[in-house]
């Protein structure tokens, strides 16, 4: 037993030296530890996360502006409800509010729990919702929505408790609409909580100035001449506003469906994220008491209103949120800086020259040659720029120009007023934007990176004198320009010629569903600037929208964007046409025109194929037709009789027949057109409490900006080499997550952010590996990618002319050795 246990280990040690490994391998193990799933909520009809600041007030008396009723304190049971719902909350205190903490870039919906904002933060609890921050109020938080004016702007600086709004008991409420906030009820409904709850009188309501803005949600059924639920959407100014009942007691709480789909509904998807910087003393402010150097009065307040019913958000950056760093400023899409009094530091100015590289908006306003220290400062950011603020004055001091160049920032304003500032300039790849004619500039403009810089040298033009000229709609075009760097989708949309010069464009059904998918564009609703805005850049996805100018002269363009691999979704009133040059577009997009339309009335639309995503995702339309009895156009439908190159999903009739089709998909899946007025159709149909234009684009975008993915190829190598990777390159406008398979078990579940995905193959032993990366967007949809990856067993070199003399010396030497031991053990066994 002895020899066989030494012949053994020496066989092991002889091994040793004639299997060295030529690689070392460093092993690791790739594990899901550390790896977090995206967490979102619901809302709306895209997933995102909405975060909510809950009013956290200890003091239960009533401040001075307040009417009547006992306060609750007590937010825990709000908190909990919230937070079930799968909701981002935060309690925020007095001190949080006055260190100016609220804004709408941090906080999506601010709720008001049966209190009331104390005396000085009530204004800056105005103010976030002035710059589109959403309200919800419960209860006794009535008394501040009606003194500030913030459900009923009529009432703003008074309280008439009793006669406007009164606490008004009853047993049960009764739903008297379906809305957003109800759409978990149906009219008529009942919800029992017996108590006097807040409420407002229909008839102040009604016979207010802002009227159109409400829905009268539930009633008491003791008075229902009272509403104690009640929703505003704001027309001019402002955020949504929501007052709804209940206290913190348990048998008193407030309906948990409302409170859930209320915050959903206020929660801003906004067009772009505005900041006015105020932490560097700029000569004017937004409100009075800004701090700025001259506060007595706000001076871009209605810059503020005319941006937020636009669907932007607007916010202040004061002192006490610090230096400006890059981190904070990628919370914003555009950043207002006017005649700065203190001048900003090295890393402040590096990091707003990176953050326009990165795509934000800069929007840059000096004065006269009495601002040389305001216009030095500036001067330090525009050191990087092609342009400057001169130290020539306006004169005469009131400048009213008509000297625009053509771009599509320009978009109807054909002449702009200016008072008491001085000429800029530009070069290099500056450009003008307007001029006085004589050729001094006034407004200049540079594309920086993906990012944009406007420079002004007047700071009145979009402030006390806004509503001057055209002023109001450049202010309205430069942020939708500013805002939009890097944007790889265009919009046009126009309309206004038959619903009203009031037609708000920004918030247009193509527009809004834009919105909820956070899809980044820029919007136009010139026909001639769409076709400027077509010459700029490369798009992803071009929408038009034509139902009153159509965009006759941009069809070579539209073509070379689809044969460059470009997406469209087209609606226009002139697909009827049967001649050239609108034929040969329409064969190129999978149809012929028929000469023919519906002018009565907009028809019922059938689905032909129910099943598409266009109708399921991310909305789920419920209904087999979509309806409208709005009749807003003159044409509200166009024959075309279809070609084998496209598919009708939906038709006019209910089945199938080729010259009915009202949605057409061509170009191999990357044209969808709409032979019917889609924006008219603004009715609820599958009543889901959205109107069914806005929820058929958004299907229809998500649909036609699905996620894609490269392919890298299979991998092959041995075992412990390094340096070993997949890299995959999806794309997406919106992502998501993506999850990574290996061998049909997820290693990786992570949020995305639209980067390069590189997955580490060293830690990988010897094997045949399956791996498969999943790739989402918000509106649920996926691209699949598979790698198959084989990791070979190194080889040992063989040949004996290479094998390293060393080596033989050490097997020759082991040889000796083991014949040495052997006759060693064998005399002694004879011994």
């Amino acid at each position: 037993m002895k020899q066989t246990y030494v012949f053994a280990v020496l066989v092991l040690f002889v091994s040793g030296f004639l299997f060295v490994p030529d690689v070392t391998s460093n092993e690791t193990s790739m594990t899901a530890d550390g790896f977090v799933q995206d967490s979102t909520v619901l809302s709306g009809q895209v997933p995102r996360t909405i975060r909510v600041a809950v009013y956290d007030e200890p003091n239960a008396t009533l401040p001075d502006y307040g009417a009547a009723g006992l306060t609750s304190t007590n937010i825990t049971p709000l908190l909990l409800m919230l937070e079930g719902a799968g909701y981002d909350v935060t309690p925020l205190t007095f001190q949080n509010i006055l260190n100016h903490e609220l804004k709408a870039a941090s906080y999506d919906v601010f709720v008001i729990f049966d209190n009331n904002p104390r005396e000085n933060t009530s204004e800056l609890v105005k103010q976030y919702w002035l710059g589109g921050g959403g309200i919800l109020s419960i209860d006794g938080a009535i008394n501040y929505i009606t003194y500030f004016g913030i459900m009923c702007p009529d009432l703003e600086g008074t309280n008439d408790y009793g006669s406007d709004w009164d606490y008004v008991w009853s047993e049960n409420h009764t739903i008297e609409n379906r809305h957003p906030v109800t759409k978990a009820f149906e009219v008529g409904d009942k919800i029992t909580n017996y108590l006097d709850w807040g409420a407002f009188n229909k008839t102040m309501l009604e016979f207010s100035s802002t009227s159109t803005e409400y829905t009268m949600l539930t009633s008491p059924d003791a008075d229902p001449s009272w509403v104690n639920t009640l929703a505003r959407d704001p027309e001019l100014q402002g955020g949504r506003v929501v007052h709804a009942f209940g206290d913190d007691r348990d048998d008193y709480l407030p309906d948990e469906s409302i409170i859930v789909e209320a915050v959903d509904w206020l929660a801003m998807r906004p067009k772009g994220r505005i900041l006015f910087d105020l932490t560097n003393e700029p000569y004017y402010g937004v409100d009075p008491g800004d701090p700025s150097g001259y506060n007595l009065e706000g001076r871009h307040a209605a810059m503020r209103d005319y941006l937020v019913r636009n669907r932007f958000t607007f916010d202040k950056a004061y002192p006490d949120d610090g230096p400006l760093e890059i981190s904070f400023l990628r919370q914003y899409d555009m950043l207002f800086i006017n005649t700065p009094g203190l001048s900003y530091s090295t890393p402040e100015i590096d990091a707003i020259h990176q953050w326009v590289e990165e795509g934000g908006g800069l929007l840059l306003h000096g004065e006269y040659q009495s601002f040389s220290d305001q216009n030095a400062n500036l001067r330090e950011i525009l050191s990087a720029y092609d342009m400057n603020i001169t130290d020539t004055d306006y004169s005469p001091s009131t400048l009213i120009t008509t000297n625009a160049t053509v771009h599509p920032v320009n978009a109807f304003a054909a002449s702009m007023e200016f008072l008491g500032g001085a000429f800029v300039e530009s070069w290099g790849d500056a450009f003008t934007l307007w001029g006085d004619g004589a050729g001094n500039e006034t407004i200049v403009a540079q594309e920086i990176g993906m990012g944009r810089v406007v420079l002004c040298g007047d700071i009145n033009y979009l402030g006390n004198y806004i509503d001057y000229e055209d002023n109001a709609q450049f202010a309205e075009n430069v942020a939708n320009w500013l805002c939009s760097g890097g944007a790889e989708v265009l919009l046009y949309t126009d309309g206004k010629t038959s619903i009203g010069p009031d037609y708000n464009y920004y918030r247009s059904p193509a527009a809004l569903a834009l919105n909820e998918l956070a899809v980044e564009y820029f919007m136009t609703n010139d026909r001639d600037m769409f076709n400027e805005s077509l010459k700029m850049q490369t798009w992803e996805l071009v929408i038009i929208d034509a139902n009153n100018d159509a965009p006759a002269t941009s069809h070579n363009l539209i073509i070379d964007h689809l044969e460059a691999g470009g997406k469209l979704i087209w609606r226009d009133f002139m697909f009827r046409y049967d001649f050239a040059p609108y034929n040969s577009t329409w064969s190129y997009l999978g149809w012929q025109g028929l000469g023919s339309t519906i002018t009565g009335g907009p028809p019922d639309v059938f689905l032909w194929e129910p099943d598409h995503p266009v109708f399921n995702m991310p909305v789920e339309y419920g209904e087999a037709t979509i309806e409208s009895l709005n009749n807003l156009f003159m044409t509200d439908y166009t024959y075309v009789h279809l070609y084998d190159n496209a598919t009708a999903l939906a038709g006019i009739t209910p089945t199938f027949d080729s010259n009915e089709s009202a949605i057409v998909l061509g170009v191999e899946g990357r044209a969808l057109c709409n032979m019917f007025a889609i924006s008219q159709y603004v009715d609820d149909t599958d009543d889901s409490t959205y109107s069914d234009a806005y929820e058929l684009f958004i299907n229809e975008i998500a649909f036609m900006l699905r996620p894609t993915i490269d392919h890298p190829g299979d991998v092959e190598f041995e075992e412990g080499e390094t340096g070993n990777s997949i890299v995959w390159n999806p794309e997406s406008l919106y992502p998501a997550r993506y999850v990574i398979y290996q061998n049909g078990s997820d290693i990786v579940d992570i949020a995305w952010f639209g980067e390069q995905v590189v997955l580490d193959l060293d830690y990988l032993t010897n094997g045949t590996y399956i791996f498969e990366i999943l790739v989402y967007d918000r509106a649920g949809y996926s691209v699949l990618d598979e790698v198959q990856v084989d990791v070979l067993v190194p080889e040992i070199p063989t040949t004996t002319g290479e094998l390293p003399i060393l080596l033989i010396i050490a097997a020759a030497a082991a040889v000796v050795i083991i014949i040495v031991v052997v006759i060693v053990v064998q005399r002694r066994s004879k011994s």
